[in-house]
């Protein structure tokens, strides 16, 4: 027969459980990760106050090397041990001959050591070894408790929110990844924007470049019938789908025009400290070959060659979307040298530098706003005609 209390503990929600259980697997993670934090802090600490200790007993050194005085080797060893990390000091001269030692030797276990050299005239006379208790720079309990705590609350309210719309949110994954299929499945054309100088950005910096690029990147293709992903490596693919429009290629090909202005006018001074450099290939995609991505396709690997053969901030469209379009010369472009296209399956391509007469104005206006804007909520079609 169950016990009052197993009664009570069946009429117990699963959600509070899970969240109960979560609670305490990420306050376990959490402390660790604090712990090592802290740790690591405690080292940096004990590193640069054991540099700065040394430094200045070498500087004290000095005048007392040059001119020995017992009670000035005293009173520099009293000064030095004086501080409670402090638990030895020592004071030699190039030849090891030593001339002040007090407190704890340098090899006992718990301890670490600065040693810096004393110089005179640039000439190094001796050197001062500070040694120091690593047990005083190691964060204590309290104050483990006290940074973890703040993190446990918010562990505690992530869990329980997790747990109450989690189904919720499986929906809404399973929605968004049927719709980048459909998208993946219906690419026909493809957009690498490359951020050329990423190598020389700081992982962080880098990251936030690529944030920005790609909200700016996504919300001009949402309005010409496309999405953008992040590009591993490179930057951002933006995909765009084949509609029945008589000139979809030139649309594309504005598409692309107006990404490389609208990120050319963007302010990424909070994101990075010098404006990044971009490069663009458009390609073509032919039928997608089965269990194959986007990223692993053909066509993505020579779209990224032509963003790599176009100079920063210019758009490379393949020959095989440039021919397709329907009245070429309503874009300003030039034909590239193809000896950089050996191997690959691409005739051509071409630097296409702006659109012109009214649909260069209607792109220029379209990046103003866009650069202006962080959010935009229509999807509609740009009207390029």
């Amino acid at each position: 027969m169950p016990t009052p209390v197993f009664e009570h503990i069946q009429r117990v929600p699963a959600v509070v459980w899970a969240a109960t259980g979560g609670f305490l697997v990420a306050s376990a993670v959490l402390f660790a990760l604090v712990d090592h934090v802290l740790e690591r802090r405690a080292v940096v600490r004990m590193d640069r106050f054991g540099g700065t200790l040394g430094a200045l007993a070498a500087e004290l050194a000095v005048e007392p090397m040059l001119r020995p005085n017992p009670v000035a080797f005293s009173n520099l060893g009293h000064r030095m041990t004086a501080f409670d990390e402090v638990v030895g000091f020592s004071l030699y001269t190039v030849d090891d001959r030593v001339l002040v030692f007090s407190g704890r030797d340098a090899k006992e276990v718990g301890t670490v050591h600065h040693t810096h050299p004393v110089a005179a005239d640039d000439t190094v006379i001796g050197y001062a070894r500070i040694v120091l208790d690593r047990e005083r720079f190691r964060p204590t309990v309290a104050e483990l408790v006290f940074v973890s705590v703040p993190f446990w609350l918010i562990a505690l309210a992530a869990t329980i929110g997790l747990a109450v719309v989690a189904p919720r949110l499986t929906r809404s994954s399973k929605a968004r990844e049927a719709d980048v299929e459909n998208v993946e499945a219906g690419a026909a054309f493809i957009l690498v924007i490359n951020l050329f100088d990423q190598k020389n950005m700081p992982g962080e910096e880098q990251g936030a470049v690529l944030g920005l690029a790609l909200e700016r990147a996504d919300q001009v293709a949402n309005i010409y019938g496309g999405k953008a992903e992040p590009l591993p490596g490179t930057g951002i693919l933006v995909m765009f789908d084949g509609t029945q429009s008589s000139d979809r290629c030139f649309e594309v090909c504005c598409a692309a025009l107006l990404t490389a202005k609208v990120i050319e006018l963007t302010n990424f001074r909070r994101a990075a400290r010098s404006q990044p450099t971009f490069r663009f290939g458009l390609h073509r995609r032919d039928e997608p070959a089965p269990n194959t991505t986007v990223e692993e396709s053909e066509e993505a690997r020579e779209a990224l060659l032509l963003s790599a053969l176009a100079p920063d901030g210019k758009l490379a469209v393949s020959e095989d979307v440039f021919s397709r379009i329907d009245g070429p010369d309503k874009l300003a472009a030039d034909m590239a040298p193809r000896r950089a296209l050996a191997g690959t399956n691409l005739s051509g391509y071409r630097l296409v530098h702006a659109a012109l007469g009214s649909y260069g104005s209607v792109i220029e206006r379209q990046a103003q706003l866009f650069a202006g804007r962080r959010r935009r909520s229509s999807t509609s079609r740009a009207d390029t005609r």
